[in-house]
């Protein structure tokens, strides 16, 4: 009830207007009790006028006092819309109470400031009155309303502002070719992503092997399912950059990046995002390493999951993958499944086609996205005489003339080559399509002939320029365009890769060296490669014969049989005709004419007898004449002046290097003889002054690396006086070598050893064979007679400190090997291969097990050995867990006194093959129960298998397989 206490006055003015009111009425409150009932309805009636008086004369009161609670809900407002924002931030979505209570104080204000200036827009008097009561009263009534809604606004509390209704697992679901051959792979990811302690996994393989499949596959799992709150997967291009990172997921996330904002900025607001969020990441073709914190990516297993595919491993390495999976090429089952499956219509019902079609899945060779493109190129193809021409284009890797370029087979392949660094690797990839398909190449072998092609830089330290082709070779390999070979000598090339590279070469885009421009004698730079390796020819083809515009030939590993009497080549560079068995004995003379030009020329493992008119090669650098029968060494060599690589290794009929051979060779900077019959060299003062000398050689001074086959014991002291690296080395008693000059103790190294000697620190590798008188091989010095030197104590020994293949090769003789002073660790500590064969009388050989670096042995025909380690040696219990650490291959053969390797089990960490044969007395293995845990296979006779006895045979069985000896 509104009495005249309650209500509130404002300016004198309404006070006056409010008594004038009051006397006409005549009612005072004091006197209310005296009044009769009929009062009550007056009472009634007067508080109800009080009411809409104190409307009219407080209304610019209560209009001033409404902006109080007003302003304290817009400050409450603020609060309430700030943590909106925070949790849009993080995904959340605000929820209908808050916003509309938003929306609402917003109408409020709008609605409180519409009657704030009709109030001010009201008729005043001369002293300042509202004289239109009816207009103050409705503002008045406004008034009261209002703020009764504010103040009831500003009570309200929000415990939650927003929520998170977005999908348990929000993955996108992707379209993605068959699964074929990723079951493996995506077992194995799925094991990593649930692994708490595993934040980052790398999945890494060469282009078109089935990448992107597999993270779209983890992707598609997602789809459904609550394991994650959010999978995001980004597909990088070849210049992707941490502000494409950045974007891309804040289109995925609905994060509205600010427009003028810096990539640091962006990734306070995208870690800000996914903070709170269970999230994976699938970044997939990446090329160069990102680093995820600076993008803003937050990491940490309780984090999130990141998944990485690159055509590098090293590019997951750097992104840091905790667990890397390396995508392999399909086996032919699962090729020819997928590759069924990418063919439409009933094509298969026809069974030669369907032979056909087998035979063109098997030369894609297991690449998913060559098996997919060419099913599909070949969906279309109904006749036999199409599959045939497809099945002899594949075998010559011919892909061009096969899949359409929009298939985008090729430009897929090619960013590997196009990502690789510089011309140089350029060069050096291109080049392993000179060998036949599937060959798998000597890394040694294709680093030689990078330096004979000049795409090595020339060093004065020749391990330098081969460790730089090692390091070349590691790099194709990361970038998955060359893959590993038969051993862990070789590397090989996928066909399609390959093919790549002969598509790449064919056309003229390979990269110009400075050597092969200055040769050139026309200014067109498309010069083309041609290879028809390993195809069966057996002439050279007529096309290239007439191939001006041919810079580099490789016909190796084929049947020629004939040569042209002329030829026209004024462009090429190089001629690759190596392995080629039926190649004529005698070059014919004008065979070299038309090749002026030419720097590099392979005629190594061929018959060729006679290469009449090599003279006329006078810009030749590289000639490589190894495996193949000539018996002399042309006296027309020494006009080669600018040649720099000569190799004769295994020349087993060469007889004759004639003296000066080497006389006008100033540029030579490798000579390679090593397993050559070439064995007498001249030695100063001797009197057959018609063979070539060591003296020669060593007044060579770009000679950097040798390779040597000696056969007399003086040639070979004298080996220690020359200054030259020598890299390899054979010591062989010749048949036809008198008595006197025969070997019959042999000192490694001799107390003649000079300082200026390199031979220690350069030799790679040595043989001794067929020395008949050798009885004992001393290792160390005999100090008998020595002098001291200052410190009192004897000279001290070189090692052979690189030395890391030794083979001791039918020494029918040899009876010991003495060990005077050094330790076989120190002697050899790098020896990977050791091989001892044909050594009847030896019978220890237990220093073997102190070759910590041993990854083959190889021991055969040594009838007296019947222990590898003697029962009687003392160390072998304390150093037991360090003998034989590294070894990978054990090959026993003809031992028949072989009793035992060990009496003790020894551990074999690294062991993964063991073949014997011929060792019947062999009666177990030293194989404990945690032994030999890598081991994959054993190869021997069954009936030795069977006749095995020792505790631990059983949990071996499933390695054993028999094998013909």
């Amino acid at each position: 009830m509104g009495t005249l206490e309650s209500l509130q006055f404002g300016d004198r003015y309404d006070r006056l207007l409010f008594i004038q009111l009051s006397s006409t009425f005549c009612i005072h409150t004091t006197g209310m009790d005296l009044i009769n009932p009929g009062a009550t309805l007056i009472t009634k009636l007067w508080d109800l006028i009080a009411l809409k008086l104190a409307f009219i004369v407080n209304a610019g009161d209560n209009v001033r006092r409404l902006r109080l609670p007003m302003n304290r809900l817009k400050d409450k407002s603020i609060d309430v819309a700030n943590r909106v924002s925070a949790a849009k931030a993080q995904l959340l979505t605000p929820t209908q109470e808050v916003l509309g209570w938003l929306r609402r104080v917003e109408e409020l204000e709008a609605e409180v400031s519409a009657i704030e200036q009709d109030f001010l827009n009201q008729p005043t008097c001369f002293c300042s009155c509202h004289y239109d009561l009816c207009s103050s009263y409705r503002i008045g009534r406004k008034v009261k309303r209002k703020a009764s809604e504010a103040t009831a606004m500003e009570a309200k509390s929000f415990d939650v502002v927003a929520t998170d209704d977005s999908a348990p697992a929000v993955a996108l679901d992707l379209p993605t070719r068959p699964d074929v051959g990723v079951e493996s792979p995506l077992e194995n990811a799925f094991q990593y992503l649930f692994d708490d302690q595993r934040c980052v996994i790398g999945v890494h393989g060469m282009g078109g092997v089935g990448k992107t499949t597999l993270l779209r596959r983890i992707n598609n799992s997602f789809v459904g399912r609550s394991d994650f709150d959010l999978v995001i997967m980004v597909e990088a291009s070849l210049d992707f950059k941490i502000e494409h990172l950045q974007q891309a997921i804040a289109d995925r996330v609905g994060l509205p990046l600010s427009q003028n904002g810096t990539s640091k900025s962006w990734a306070i607001e995208i870690k800000r995002s996914l903070n709170r969020k269970k999230f994976l990441l699938l970044l997939d073709n990446i090329w160069d390493p990102i680093n995820l914190t600076d993008a803003g990516i937050p990491t940490g297993p309780s984090k999130c999951k990141i998944v990485i595919s690159s055509r590098f491993e090293s590019t997951c390495a750097q992104m840091g993958a905790e667990k890397k999976i390396k995508m392999e090429c399909l086996t032919p089952d699962k090729a020819w499944e997928l590759f069924r499956q990418n063919l439409s219509g009933d094509l298969l019902n026809d069974p030669e086609i369907e032979d056909l079609a087998k035979q063109v899945a098997e030369d894609c060779n297991g690449l998913p996205l060559a098996l997919v493109v060419v099913a599909a190129t070949m969906s279309t193809r109904t006749t036999r005489e199409e599959w045939q021409y497809a099945v002899r284009q594949m075998r010559k890797m011919h892909l061009e003339s096969l899949v359409p370029l929009e298939a985008n087979l090729i430009p897929t392949l090619k960013l590997s080559y196009d990502n690789l660094p510089n011309d140089q690797l350029k060069l050096c990839f291109l080049s392993c399509s000179f060998y036949p398909r599937g060959h798998s190449i000597l890394k040694e072998e294709l680093i030689e002939s990078w330096m004979g092609l000049g795409f090595l830089e020339e060093h004065n330290d020749i391990n330098e320029i081969y460790q730089k082709g090692h390091f070349l070779i590691g790099k194709l390999r990361e970038a998955s365009l060359v893959v590993p070979g038969d051993d862990e000598r070789r590397v090989k090339v996928h066909d399609i890769i390959c093919a790549l590279a002969l598509h790449i070469s064919s056309v003229g885009l390979t990269p110009r060296t400075e050597k092969a421009s200055s040769s050139s004698s026309r200014s067109d730079p498309e010069k083309i490669w041609a290879v028809d390796a390993g195809t069966g020819l057996t002439d050279i083809r007529a096309d290239y014969l007439e191939g001006s515009s041919i810079e580099r030939l490789s016909l190796m590993h084929n049947n020629i049989d004939t040569l042209p009497e002329k030829t026209d080549f004024p462009e090429l560079l190089s001629l690759m005709l190596q392995c080629n068995d039926s190649l004529p004995r005698v070059f014919p003379r004008g065979f070299f004419k038309g090749m002026g030009c030419l720097q590099y020329l392979d005629l190594s493992n061929t018959t060729v007898e006679d290469i009449h008119g090599i003279g006329q090669l006078l810009c030749l650098e590289h000639l490589n004449l190894s495996g193949t029968p000539i018996s002399k060494l042309p006296q027309e060599i020494r006009f080669l002046t600018r040649l720099k690589y000569l190799y004769l290794i295994n020349t087993y009929s060469l007889e004759i290097i004639f003296a000066k051979s080497f006389s006008g060779l100033h540029n030579l900077r490798v000579f390679n003889a090593y397993g050559s019959s070439f064995r007498f060299w001249a030695t100063d003062g001797a009197a057959d002054v018609d063979r070539a000398s060591l003296s020669e050689l060593n007044e060579l001074i770009n000679l950097k690396a040798l390779g040597i086959s000696v056969g007399t014991h003086s040639t070979f002291q004298k080996l220690f006086d020359m200054s030259i690296p020598i890299r390899y080395l054979y010591i062989s008693d010749p048949d036809t070598a008198p008595i006197d000059i025969s070997f019959n103790q042999l000192r490694l190294p001799s107390n003649t050893l000079r300082s200026r000697s390199k031979i220690d620190a350069s030799l790679l590798e040595m043989t001794i064979k067929n020395c008949q008188d050798l009885e004992v091989v001393t290792i160390g010095e005999d100090r008998k007679g020595e002098p001291e030197n200052a410190d009192g104590g004897f000279c001290r020994l070189c090692t052979f400190k690189g030395l890391e293949k030794l083979h001791l090769l039918h020494l029918g003789k040899l009876s010991n090997i003495t060990w005077n002073g050094v330790k076989p660790c120190e002697y050899f500590p790098r020896l990977r291969l050791l091989r001892i064969v044909g050594c009847d009388k030896l019978r220890s050989i237990t220093w073997t097990k102190q070759l910590p670096g041993l990854v083959k042995l190889y021991i055969s025909g040594c009838s007296e050995v019947q222990q590898i380690i003697a029962e009687e040696d003392e160390d072998v219990e304390q150093e037991g867990r360090e003998v034989f650490p590294r070894l990978k291959e054990f090959i026993l053969r003809d031992l028949p006194k072989l009793t035992s390797i060990y009496q003790r089990t020894l551990p074999f960490p690294n062991l993964v093959s063991l073949q014997v044969f011929r060792c019947p007395k062999l009666a177990s293995l030293p194989f404990g129960e945690g032994s030999a845990c890598r081991l994959q296979e054993i190869h021997g006779g069954k009936e030795w298998w069977g006749n095995l006895k020792w505790a631990n045979r059983a949990s071996f069985d499933r390695h054993f397989k028999q094998a013909a000896s």
